[in-house]
């Protein structure tokens, strides 16, 4: 049997246990044996995860449209290659068979392709909307 997995939470680019010390054990349905355990995060702990996010959108919208894309294909690649593993220890997590997890892995890898590739196509233009968002503007021919 394996080392039981201790998972973190990544908040503002660390790998953290969070602010209280409370776990939640992953159990394999199987044999109820612990396949490992993530800290248990707190109200505390998803606010300072939002400030973070928040700080690093605004860095990321200055990164430029090429380096974004291929930084999404480099996450999608790791994901595949790494996919047998993933998927073995979704299937231990889930109970599930390994056929689907297996695809899921793909398919999420698939995806993250798919939108490194969308920000090439963004067409129209960006109008501001209110103080908060903003709406987008595009050409369609009306038929």
């Amino acid at each position: 049997m394996n080392e039981p997995i201790v998972g973190r939470m990544l908040i503002d680019g660390k790998l953290v246990e969070g602010l209280r010390d409370q776990w939640l054990d992953s159990v394999d349905p199987v044999d109820e044996s612990i396949i490992g355990r993530v800290p248990l995060g707190t109200r505390e702990d998803v606010e300072a995860a939002v400030v973070a996010a928040d700080a690093a959108q605004k860095a990321w919208v200055d990164v430029d449209i090429k380096e974004r894309s291929a930084l999404i294909y480099k996450l999608a690649d790791a994901l595949e290659a790494r996919a047998k593993e993933i998927s073995e220890l979704e299937t231990r997590d889930t109970g599930n068979t390994i056929g689907p997890m297996l695809r899921d892995v793909h398919t999420a890898a698939d995806r993250m392709r798919l939108y490194a590739g969308l920000g090439y196509e963004i067409k129209g233009q960006t109008i501001p909307a209110t103080a908060g968002g903003c709406a987008r503007k595009s050409a369609i021919p009306i038929t």
